[in-house]
C-alpha cells in the first residue's frame, strides 16, 4: 500500500471528517514510493523513476527519483487529488514534512514546497537544500504566512488561508527567488521520499529516517540594508558554508565557516562580493548547508 496514515490518529480523523466532508487529507497521511518502478501518479514536467531500493527507509526501500538531462522545470507534483485536495485548515494540518536527496552528481539544487488551488498557489520561501547521496528531514510550516510567496494570483488577489481550505494540487520543484508561476531551469536530479502531512495535536511523531539540515531562520529585516545578520541552528558535528548567490543562481559571496557542534549560529553578510566589492540592491537567496544539507532563505538588499 503506498500511502498509510498513522494508526493511533485514525481513530480519532475519521469521525472529525465524516461531519466535514470537504476535508479530505487526513493527517498522518504518507507517502513513500516503497514499490520498485512504481512513481504513484507524481507527475510534471521531467523524468520520473524509482529504483526500489535506497530509501529513506533503508536498502531494500524505494523513492521517488525525479530528472533533467537537460534545463526543464525540474519538480513533481501529486496526481491524486484524492489523498491531498480538500481544506487542509478543517483538517488541521499545520506542517509536511518530506525526506529529500541530491542522488546524483551534486546538483546546484534549491527545493521549495507549493500548493493551492490552481488559480491560487503559494511557494513556501525557505529553500531545501539536500545532502549529496544522504537523505535528510525538511519541515514545511503552515502557520506563518509571512513565510510563504503568492506564485499564481487569481482575480481578486486570492490569500494564503484561502489556497489551504482549497488545495488541488502540491508541488515539490526546483525554483530560486523571486518566485513566479514557472519555475527556473535546471539540468540536474533529486529523491523525494516520506512525505508527511503532520496536525498540530494527536500526531504520533513519524520515525525520524534521515539526518536533520542546517536550519537558517527567516532574515531580519528583510528588506534590509547591509550589513545583514542572519542565525541559524546546527544539528551535526561537521563543516558549514555559507552561500550567497545572485536572482539568477551567479555565486556572489561564500564562506566556511569551519566545523561547528550543535547549537545555535549567526553569521553577518556585510553585503560584499567575495572580491570585496558592494553588491548591487536586489533580490540574492543566502544559503546555508552542512554534512546533512542546509536551507536558505531570500533576501533583499536595497541602497
Amino acid at each position: 500500500m503506498r500511502r498509510r496514515a498513522i494508526a493511533p490518529l485514525l481513530a480519532v480523523a475519521v469521525p472529525f471528517f465524516a461531519s466535514h466532508a470537504f476535508a479530505t487529507p487526513v493527517p498522518g497521511l504518507v507517502e513513500s514510493w516503497p514499490d520498485s518502478g512504481s512513481t504513484d501518479g507524481w507527475a510534471g514536467g521531467a523524468v520520473y523513476a524509482n529504483p526500489g531500493h535506497d530509501g529513506a527507509g533503508g536498502p531494500a526501500d524505494g523513492f521517488l527519483e525525479i530528472s533533467l538531462g537537460g534545463p526543464g522545470n525540474l519538480g513533481t507534483r501529486s496526481s491524486s487529488l484524492s489523498a491531498y485536495s480538500g481544506d487542509w485548515v478543517a483538517a488541521g494540518i499545520t506542517q509536511v514534512q518530506s525526506c529529500l536527496n541530491d542522488v546524483g552528481n551534486a546538483d546546484p539544487l534549491e527545493i521549495h514546497f507549493s500548493l493551492g488551488a490552481t488559480g491560487n498557489r503559494w511557494q513556501y520561501n525557505p529553500g531545501f537544500v539536500p545532502p549529496l547521496h544522504g537523505w535528510a528531514i525538511f519541515t514545511v510550516n503552515l502557520t506563518d504566512s509571512t513565510q510563504w510567496t503568492q506564485t499564481i494570483v487569481p482575480f481578486g488577489g486570492g490569500t494564503f488561508s484561502a489556497a489551504l481550505r482549497h488545495v488541488d494540487v502540491v508541488n515539490v520543484r526546483h525554483d530560486r527567488p523571486p518566485f513566479v508561476q514557472n519555475p527556473d531551469d535546471l539540468a540536474g536530479d533529486f529523491g523525494l521520499d516520506e512525505l508527511v502531512l503532520y496536525a498540530t495535536t494527536g500526531i504520533t511523531p513519524h520515525p525520524a529516517t534521515g539526518g536533520h539540515p542546517v536550519l537558517l531562520r527567516a532574515p531580519w529585516p528583510n528588506p534590509a540594508r547591509s550589513p545583514l545578520a542572519l542565525s541559524f541552528t546546527t544539528f551535526d558535528n561537521g563543516p558549514v558554508r555559507v552561500r550567497v548567490v545572485d536572482a539568477i543562481g551567479l555565486l556572489v559571496r561564500s564562506a566556511d565557516l569551519g566545523t561547528m557542534t550543535p547549537g545555535e549560529r549567526a553569521w553577518t553578510w556585510d553585503g560584499l562580493d567575495d572580491r570585496g566589492r558592494r553588491v548591487q540592491a536586489g533580490v540574492y537567496r543566502v544559503q546555508v548547508t552542512g554534512v546533512s544539507g542546509g536551507t536558505s532563505q531570500p533576501v533583499v538588499l536595497w541602497r
